[in-house]
This record gives C-alpha cells, sequence and structure tokens, in this order.
C-alpha cells in the first residue's frame, strides 16, 4: 500500500475540479480489467468478497470515486467477519480520504483502530497505516493533539519495520501536528529528520514537501531570511513533481513573493508574484479546457 501524498502547508485552490473530473476518466490499466471481469463473474459470495478486497486496494489512489462503492459492499459483506473488519473500515476511510473527505474518513479509520486492537492485529506496517491515516484527518480536523499521538504511535509501528517511506510520511505529519501546537522547534527537528530520509530515497516530490514545509513555518515564526533560503532550495525539485508542476510552481512563486513583501523588498515581491498570476491564468485556461474535454 503506498500512502497517501503529502499535504501541502499551503494550498492554492485553483482548478481541482476539473482536475478532478479528469481523474474520473483515468483508463484502468490491465490488472484492473482483470479484476472488474472477475468481480463480474463471479459464482459465489466468498469468490467475489476476495475479488473484492483486492480491486478495492487497487483503486483507491487511482479511482477513489470508483473505489468507494466497493469499499461500502466489502465493509457490509465482512460486518460478520472479524478478521476482516479492521481492514475493510480502513479501506473505507482511505476511499473517502482520497476523495477529500477527510472529516468523513476519520470515523471510519477510528473504527478500524478499534477493531485492530480487539482482535490483537500484529501486523506493524497494517498498524502503522492506521494511525498515520487517523493522524492525518485530526489534523485536518484541527485536533492537533490527537494528530500528534496518533503519528507517534505510527512512528512506533513503523520503526520496527525499518520501511524508510513510511518513517518519513509520519515524520512530515508529526511535524506538521507539532507546528499546529507551536512546538516548533521538535516539528523541525521531525521535518529535517522527513528531508534526510527523502534526501537518501532520492525522492523528489517529498523534498519539495519538506522544505516547502519548512519555509513556511520559518514565515510563521517571522524569520523571512530562514524561509526564504527552504523556498529557493526547493525551486530545484518542482519539476520533478508532476503531476502538480503548475500548482506547486504557482504556489513556490506566490509564496517567494509574499515572503520579500514582508522584507519590504517589493521590487523582488513584484516579479515572483506576476510569475504566479501569469501561471495562475495558464492554470485557468488549462481547467475550461478540461471542464469542456471532459
Amino acid at each position: 500500500m503506498r500512502l497517501v501524498l503529502r499535504h501541502m502547508y499551503l494550498v492554492l485552490v485553483l482548478f481541482v475540479p476539473a482536475a478532478t473530473a479528469a481523474g474520473n476518466d483515468v483508463p484502468y490499466n490491465k490488472v484492473e480489467q482483470v479484476f472488474l471481469a472477475d468481480l463480474e463473474g463471479a459464482k459465489s459470495q466468498k469468490q467475489r468478497l476476495h475479488v473484492l478486497k483486492q480491486l478495492t486496494e487497487d483503486f483507491i489512489e487511482r479511482h477513489p470515486e470508483r473505489a468507494l462503492p466497493l469499499a461500502e459492499e466489502l465493509l457490509e459483506k465482512t460486518k460478520h467477519q472479524k478478521q476482516q473488519r479492521a481492514k475493510s473500515y480502513l479501506k473505507m476511510g482511505q476511499a473517502l480520504y482520497y476523495l477529500d473527505k477527510n472529516l468523513e474518513a476519520l470515523p471510519y479509520f477510528l473504527e478500524a483502530k478499534k477493531y485492530a486492537v480487539d482482535e490483537n492485529k500484529t501486523d506493524d506496517f497494517f498498524l502503522a497505516n492506521i494511525y498515520y491515516y487517523e493522524g492525518v484527518a485530526e489534523s485536518y480536523a484541527g485536533d492537533y493533539i490527537k494528530a500528534k499521538r496518533a503519528q507517534e504511535k505510527a512512528l512506533h509501528y513503523a520503526s520496527k519495520r525499518d520501511d524508510d517511506e513510511l518513517i518519513a510520511f509520519i515524520l512530515y505529519e508529526l511535524a506538521y501536528s507539532e507546528y499546529g501546537l507551536d512546538e516548533f522547534e521538535s516539528g523541525i527537528e521531525h521535518s529535517l529528520q522527513a528531508y534526510e530520509i527523502d534526501v537518501q530515497r532520492n525522492d523528489s516530490s517529498a523534498i519539495y514537501a519538506d522544505l516547502n514545509l519548512l519555509a513556511n513555518v520559518y514565515n510563521d515564526k517571522k524569520q523571512p531570511d530562514q524561509a526564504i533560503e527552504y523556498f529557493l532550495e526547493s525551486e530545484k525539485y518542482i519539476s520533478k513533481t508532476s503531476p502538480y508542476y503548475l500548482e506547486n510552481q504557482i504556489t513556490f512563486h506566490s509564496n517567494l513573493g509574499n515572503t520579500y513583501l514582508k522584507k519590504y523588498e517589493e521590487t523582488k515581491s513584484e516579479v515572483y508574484l506576476e510569475k504566479a498570476e501569469k501561471e495562475i491564468n495558464t492554470g485557468l485556461v488549462l481547467a475550461k479546457r478540461l471542464s469542456y474535454k471532459y
């Protein structure tokens, strides 16, 4: 299971509706086509349940809107199967989460945790994922105390697996919750730990997210020089963050322009804000084209 892309500290909502419409028409790959055929041809409830598990897992990130009804059916069919309930609740929560319905997803993550504890689950990766998603959803809900507590539990289980990708994601979210609690020193420490792991993994999108978060935190601390340093460092990774290149480029120019404005360097600020404005107009044109297409 690959983890969800990290959310940004500052998000510019520009053409999400058009992008979402485009996502609805993402073609099925060959594996998904086989699963769909197997689901249609299932001759027993046991066989259908097996395919449902596989198909829901595969669809959650690429086709969350299609995964949701499958996850609902899976949850209904496993509600009396003690060993399957935790996983079914997690999948239901993930389907909602990938549809950006984070508050709706939270109760399912909590139920997944409850059943995982009741069922004495020992899969550290599974437990780490439950607590990770719970923590991210709690952050969206604004409860940073619960978010931090969940991410600390996630880190506990992830550390047993020595899974660098999972650990880096959790450290990023742990830092995010700590910033929400004004615990800047520990937040920065965890952000830098995530950054170091992501550099070793050569994950450009994750490195960009780490640097962008650090820059915005230093902005909040009224340290614009340090913020600019991190923003400029993040620039070299933007071109490798497809398919979010344009959004990240706009965010970069907008954030940098506003940071220079805080330093009363109006000429530099104007240069970057004008770039952001041009890119926003480009995005709106693309959104219009996509809306006609879909």
